[in-house]
């Protein structure tokens, strides 16, 4: 099951690029709904390669290990972050963040799709309510200047 969320942010295409190739803004903008936690160092910037992080809902509720499969692309005006993730319960959680030069804005997208069986109704609606919340929690550090 699939979904998009889009949204105009407050600050220069650079400046979003910069901070979202952080896995410092990923756990900032998760919590407090999912606070992630990498099981093996995690790096200043996200590579090409999987990462594994440890999750827990609302800091309590153990969610298990979910991979994080990062590609990237960019172009003068355009870079896409790919996540073609999975875990124990989730089969295929295919999330794209694009990110569009718009003058002294930047349009950020956030496109999912979940694969997790007879759950998948479940954790799309999950899914859906959380991104929602990321995007609040990055539309307030966007405007901030990503002091966070």
């Amino acid at each position: 099951m699939k979904f998009s969320l889009k949204q105009r942010l407050e600050c220069s295409f650079g400046a979003t690029v910069a901070a979202v190739r952080r896995p410092a803004l990923f756990r900032h903008v998760a919590a407090p709904v999912i606070n992630a936690e990498a099981v093996d160092p995690e790096p200043d910037q996200w590579a090409e390669e999987t990462y594994w992080f440890s999750l827990k809902l609302f800091g309590v509720l153990p969610l298990g290990q979910q991979a994080i499969r990062v590609t990237m692309a960019e172009t003068q005006d355009t870079f896409s972050l790919h996540d073609a993730g999975y875990s124990k319960l989730i089969k295929r959680w295919d999330h794209r963040i694009t990110i569009r030069n718009a003058g002294t804005q930047t349009d950020y997208q956030d496109d999912v799709d979940v694969d997790a069986g007879l759950l998948t109704p479940f954790v799309w609606l999950f899914a859906n309510l959380f991104f929602r919340h990321r995007q609040r929690r990055l539309a307030r550090v966007a405007a901030s200047g990503f002091n966070f």
